[in-house]
């Protein structure tokens, strides 16, 4: 199949839709010109929208800032849809804690470490602030306020991780008084060798350096490169004999800085000086974590040591991009308080993340057969453009090379579409590449036909030649949409006690099998096993070597199961691929099985074998039987399928296996007796049923729709949005424009002007940096005591608590204004204001930890004393929207009376929104924008619960007054005081049943009530 690369159309029909959302400053005019059709996105092509409807194609040579490992519409991502979790949000369920526990021993044996703890966020520049937060809060040196970083570097765009990076640019417009980064000279190396040779007694000579007296031996300086990791060393040594920094941060390959190298014996020996002086060392992992190199982790590949020889490791860990979620990982415990433990991520992409880091982590082979085939093509190209070309880097997935002339990198930069390609400059000499283990041989032979094309042009001055169509090998992606569809309208239908028929589901099967090719599933059974038996043999016999060969006798077995799914794929009369699986306890002497949690439960299977003629390799039937035994498991009533795949040499049955939903049950160590170098066996067990959530009247905020919620076509639509992690600071379509402009609207027309984002810390991170940006240049705040505004920067941080312990920004905080207090507390603002001057005011209309509503007479004084005196007034909608604080207006902006100036909402997920007059909103592009700048599927959830509460909101004002009652009259059966409730929101006192409080979260000594629309109505019909 051959893909037909873009064209100026594409771009002219993009600029002609962008312009609508452009207008009247919405959003920043920023966005690529270029509109994604990600259903039709395939491997490292990203599939782009044109007028005529056809999609046309650019090579994503960046992988989406290296955030898709395994490219567009990898059916393994896939996978994390058929989770039901995935779709609400929940992260309490006991699935999801599995798959949290899996991940976490998962990680644990790729870092090394002992333990592994682990904190969720949203993002990578989240994962970088939160892992200060803990260096900061439990600093050894309490008087220490300073990070250390690195010339070169590039943390993030919040506050305190943008003013931790190099570039002046992107820094300087944000350095926020009191921000105190210091840089230490990095010592970059020229090529990628970054296993230098150690010279003896160098470790022992840093740990060391507290001494007094502290030289180094002057041989060591005739080497060059050695010599300038000493300069640098002996600096940071400096630095830290004045016990002002809490954290040492740098990246093991600086990637956004220009694709530097350094070598694993700088960081052994920084590693050892940080910890000499108490000082945690972060490696940010953000972009290199998840194999970007050759290990799963960059920082392994330095095999850091102590000088006894133990492995030393980083005190944390950060990671985002192919991870999919902001996460911070260390082997010491976090030791969490109240403020850290609230965690606010997408379930959704930490299960992509989790499917994505195992499948990646089995590709390891595939990816260093990538850098090899990157290698002989890098070679070539600068060989043949060595006048103008310098410095080429390579490693595992990552490759960069350097040009002689800024000039040209902006000019390769400026064509780059010209020639159908995405790739990004680093630094200013570099041009950065990303591939993903969707690269083929071919693939990457074209990604240097067309840079050679363009060299000829840039270079050498000839006429522009790109190659404007590429061969594309592979099966097609829009079959695997239809399996995936199909297999997520079945769980929906179960969810509603409407389990299909195995005849009607073997209809559906082959209405896709044949769609694709003349082949014909059908069910093996007792009636039918004698005329398939030889068949069976002769397949197994001509795949396999004897010692990998089923037994007849466990094939009969199988298909006179009572749930067993036992298939056959024929093709004509040929047999090309079976599929056999029965219940686990009919095979007790499988290596294992034993320790199957389900292993008593005949309606627990497992897989006995999945084989494909070897005939017919590569054309996805393996898949295909997979995806048909599924489903026809759960037309018989089958609760789980479990089976085993060999670590890395089962790696294709794996992806999979885990494209239908499976998940790591245990991993198994030494369990093939035998000489290859993969011993290893995953235990994977795959549930085929949705159970219905536990009732939880206390989760709206993460969670605004529930599994009721939920229809086909809503699953079938953001299926593709769910698949595919994007940076919607560049590419976008039309849907999410439409999403963001649609939610936007529910504000005042002057507070239209607005930003996505990834989560409650960066909405306040980026509603900050607009005021401080357009308005002057004061860091102080005002709040609340008790208001919260996320837990993931310094900013929100220092908003959120009022004890001071994570104070980095200075914030006055007040009472907690109350019908008692409030006019008391009015006037210690007005003295506040006046004595001082003030970034901006900072409240939630209701606090979200325990739904204490703010008395409306206090912000309608507030909004008043604010515009007197010239000081933003700043909301957090997140507990008071959908019409929770008053129910005539969906949000409390809304109120002439009280509008303020800007503010944001969480939306649950990684979905955030800011929205702002125009005073404050900065229009200039790339000024606020962050990579990922939230996500797609969470802004699509959100705004499904928020069009059912619209369009139906009288039905929703009834069902929150039933609901009020039912609760009222059913907490007055028991030990219940101070009942709050106001539209649907509140808190209470006191003792009730069990059974009855785990349905709310317990803060503060109170219940929290603040649950969807969808577990109101749940509460209202049980306690009927």
């Amino acid at each position: 199949m051959k893909l037909e690369l873009i064209n100026k159309e594409n771009q002219s029909y993009a600029e002609e839709v962008l312009k609508d959302f452009y207008e009247n400053d919405m959003i920043p005019a920023e966005k690529k010109t270029y509109l994604t059709d990600l259903e039709g996105s395939t491997g490292p092509y990203l599939g782009i929208s044109s007028k005529d409807g056809k999609t046309r194609y650019l090579m994503d040579a960046a992988s989406q800032i290296a955030t898709l490992g395994l490219g567009f519409n990898s059916s393994v991502l896939m996978g994390a849809s058929q989770f039901l979790e995935s779709w609400t949000n929940d992260s309490s369920s006991k699935t999801y804690q599995n798959i949290r526990s899996s991940l976490e021993k998962f990680l644990k044996r790729k870092t090394g470490w002992s333990k592994v703890y682990t904190s969720f966020c949203n993002s990578g520049a989240e994962a970088t602030e939160m892992s200060l937060g803990y260096c900061y809060k439990r600093r050894f040196n309490r008087k220490a306020n300073k990070v250390l970083a690195f010339e070169g570097s590039f943390h993030g765009r919040m506050i305190v991780a943008l003013n931790s990076t190099w570039n002046k640019a992107k820094r300087e417009p944000f350095e926020f008084p009191g921000i105190n980064t210091t840089f230490a000279p990095y010592p970059q190396l020229d090529d990628d060798n970054i296993n230098q040779a150690i010279p003896q007694g160098w470790r022992e000579l840093w740990d060391q350096a507290p001494k007094n007296k502290f030289s180094v031996p002057s041989e060591w300086k005739n080497d060059p490169i050695l010599k300038s990791e000493i300069e640098c060393l002996l600096k940071v040594r400096e630095y830290l004999m004045k016990g002002e920094y809490f954290a040492v941060l740098l990246e093991p390959m600086q990637c956004e800085g220009g694709d530097k190298y350094s070598s694993g014996r700088f960081h052994n020996a920084l590693n050892l000086m940080a910890k000499s002086f108490k000082v945690p060392y972060i490696s940010d992992e953000v972009q290199t974590g998840f194999n970007l190199g050759r290990e799963f982790f960059w920082h392994t590949q330095f095999d850091m040591k102590d000088t006894k020889g133990n492995p030393l490791f980083p005190d944390y860990v950060i990671c985002a991009k192919k991870a999919q979620v902001g996460m911070v990982i260390s082997p010491c415990d976090f030791g969490k308080d109240h403020i850290e433990a609230q965690e606010q991520f997408a379930v959704a992409s930490s299960i992509r993340g989790y499917l994505h880091g195992l499948s990646i982590d089995q590709m390891q082979p595939k990816t260093l057969m990538i850098e090899k085939w990157v290698r002989e093509e890098l070679d070539r190209f600068l060989n043949k453009y060595k006048a103008f070309t310098e410095k080429s880097r390579c490693c595992g997935l990552a490759f960069a090379f350097d040009l002689k002339s800024k000039d040209h990198v902006n000019t390769f930069v400026q064509k780059r579409f010209d020639y159908g390609l995405l790739f990004y400059p680093a630094g200013q000499m570099t041009l950065r590449f990303r591939m993903n283990n969707s690269f083929s041989h071919d693939d990457v032979k074209f990604l240097f036909q067309q840079l050679s094309r363009m060299a000829d042009e840039i270079f050498l001055g000839e006429e522009a030649n790109p190659i404007m169509e590429v061969e594309l090998g592979g099966a097609s992606i829009h079959q695997t949409y239809k399996w995936q569809r199909l297999i997520l309208k079945t769980k929906l239908m179960g969810l509603r006690n409407e389990t299909p028929s195995t005849d009607f589901m073997l209809s559906e099967i082959n209405s896709i099998i044949q769609t694709e090719k003349d082949h014909t599933l059908l069910i093996v059974d007792e009636s039918n096993y004698s005329s398939f038996k030889d068949r069976i043999q002769k397949l197994q016999v001509e795949t396999y070597e004897p010692t990998r060969q089923t037994s007849e006798e466990r094939f009969r077995l199988a298909s006179g199961s009572k749930y067993g799914v036992c298939l056959g794929l024929l093709k004509g009369d040929e047999l090309i691929a079976i599929s056999f699986a029965s219940s686990l306890k009919d095979h007790p002497l499988e290596r294992a099985l034993r320790r199957d949690p389900n292993f008593e439960d005949p309606q627990a299977l497992y897989t006995l074998d999945t084989t494909v003629a070897k005939a017919y390799h590569g054309q996805g039937l393996g898949r295909q039987m997979k995806y048909a035994l599924k489903l026809l498991a759960m037309a018989k009533g089958a609760k789980t399928i479990s089976g085993r795949n060999r670590d890395r040499l089962a790696a294709a049955m794996l992806n999979i296996n885990l494209s239908v939903g499976s998940y790591q049950l245990f991993h198994i160590e030494e369990d093939y007796p035998d000489f290859e170098d993969f011993r290893d066996v995953i235990y994977y067990t795959t549930e085929l049923a949705w159970a219905k959530p536990e009732m939880s009247l206390s989760n709206r905020t993460l969670a605004p729709n529930g599994h009721c919620d939920l229809n086909p076509e809503f699953l079938a639509e953001n299926l593709p949005s769910l698949a595919n992690k994007m940076c919607l600071s560049n590419f976008v379509d039309q849907k999410f424009l439409s999403t963001v402009k649609d939610l936007l609207a529910d504000f005042p027309e002057d507070l239209r002007h607005g930003y996505s984002c990834s989560g409650q810390s960066e909405c306040v991170d980026k509603l900050a940096k607009s005021i401080w940006y357009s308005v002057h240049k004061n860091p102080k705040n005002i709040s609340f005591k008790g208001h919260f505004f996320g837990n993931g920067s310094f900013m929100s941080r220092s908003l959120s608590d009022e004890t001071g312990e994570h104070g980095f920004f200075p914030v006055t905080h007040l009472d907690h204004p109350t019908e008692d207090n409030w006019k008391e507390v009015l006037k210690e603002l007005q003295h506040e204001i006046e004595n001082d001057q003030y970034l901006g005011v900072w409240i939630e209309p209701i606090r979200q930890l325990d739904m204490s509503v703010v008395p409306r007479e206090f912000l309608v004084e507030l909004r008043k004393l604010t515009l007197e005196n010239g000081i933003p007034l700043l909301y957090n909608e997140t507990a008071s929207s959908q019409f929770s604080y008053d129910n005539k207006y969906f949000y409390a902006s809304c109120d002439n009376e009280i509008s303020p100036d800007g503010g944001f909402v969480f939306l649950g997920g990684q979905a955030g929104l800011v929205f702002m007059c125009k005073e404050v909103f900065v229009a200039t592009p790339l000024m606020m924008i962050s990579t990922w700048d939230g996500d797609q599927l969470s802004f699509s959830l959100y705004q499904q619960a928020k069009k059912l509460i619209l369009e139906n909101h009288k039905d929703y004002k009834k069902d929150v007054k039933d609901f009020e009652k039912k609760l009222i009259t059913t907490l007055k059966q028991f030990q219940t005081s101070d009942i709050n409730l106001k539209n649907g929101r509140g808190s209470f006192k006191g003792n009730i049943p069990r059974s009855l409080s785990t349905l709310f979260k317990f803060y503060n000594g109170k219940y929290i009530v603040n649950g969807n629309w969808s577990a109101m109505n749940t509460f209202t019909e049980q306690f009927s």
